[in-house]
């Protein structure tokens, strides 16, 4: 999407197509929903953001207020959980994604959330409080459960189906998680992963924000794009995550199974964003520094 504008992109070559060409002037952010049919989309206003509900087959659109400050997308896309706050108050709900029939969840004075639907079975959302984040679960029926907390900063991102938790944080240099693993600090991220039926965790070794990673569909693996320190730019890596060496000759790693160098780019990448095709043929790079699309076909 560019400023409203919606593409279609083929990883083999790039070449695009437009699927819409209306403009969305002072737009922020797009939300997706799983059927790829509707959006979420943020919008800067002089009283702030606002988000609105489309529906592309439909053409239907639903202004969700300017109390709404985090929202995401049920795995299924059939519904939407989102903050919305007003003041010291305000209050989790769920609801169609246009907005009809919510539900409050739970009520809350948290305002700096951000909000995750990795399972079916249960909401997800990081608090930052006083420049310290925490990662809770929160089911449907309202329960919570802190399931990480680390004394600075933390990126998240949730394997499909919600059963892993890759986090990446800047910390004292040891997780604040059952049964986790010393790792060392530098003042760079560091990457962990968390198990949610076992709430083991344990340190990867690898010093990369989450952001710059993506899950691939069976969650027994992850691609990253780590820094390198002597010539600059990053390599794009594919790391296994349950301990069983694949590929021959990889990189054994003292954290996990195995580490293995997939492109070291000639041309200096700082990724944005990493997405996987959905048959994991292709990986999408996000490039940061020119704003581009790069597609690295996968073995």
């Amino acid at each position: 999407m560019r400023d409203g504008r919606v593409f279609e992109v083929s990883p083999k070559d790039l070449n695009e197509k437009l699927v819409s060409n209306k403009l969305l002037p002072n737009l922020i952010a797009t939300l997706w929903s799983p059927n790829k049919k509707e959006v979420v989309s943020v919008f800067d206003t002089n009283n702030g953001n606002v988000f609105r509900y489309y529906n592309y087959q439909t053409n239907k659109v639903v202004d969700l207020g300017r109390s709404v400050k985090s929202l995401a997308f049920s795995p299924d896309g059939s519904h939407i959980v989102y903050l919305r706050s007003l003041g010291l108050d305000g209050a989790i709900y769920v609801s169609a994604p246009d907005g009809s029939s919510p539900r409050k969840i739970i009520d809350t004075r948290l305002s700096d959330i951000e909000l995750s639907w990795p399972s079916a079975e249960y909401i997800s959302f990081k608090a930052s409080v006083d420049g310290r984040d925490s990662v809770y679960l929160l089911s449907l029926t309202g329960n919570l459960t802190k399931f990480v907390d680390e004394p600075g900063k933390v990126d998240v991102l949730w394997s499909s189906g919600g059963t892993k938790l890759l986090y990446s944080t800047i910390g004292s240099g040891n997780p604040r998680t059952q049964r986790a693993e010393q790792s060392s600090y530098d003042g760079s991220p560091m990457l962990f992963v968390k198990d949610v039926l076992s709430s083991s965790a344990r340190a990867l070794g690898i010093s990369t924000p989450a952001y710059k990673c993506a899950w691939g569909i069976n969650s027994d693996y992850i691609f990253c794009a780590v820094g390198r320190s002597s010539q600059g730019g990053e390599d794009i890596y594919k790391i296994n995550m349950d301990g069983n060496p694949r590929t021959q000759g990889a990189e054994q790693s003292s954290y996990d199974g195995t580490k293995e160098l997939l492109s070291s780019p000639v041309k200096n990448i700082s990724a944005k964003q990493l997405m996987l095709t959905g048959t994991e043929n292709f990986l999408i790079i996000v490039n940061e520094t020119d704003g581009k699309l790069y597609a690295l076909k996968l073995p």
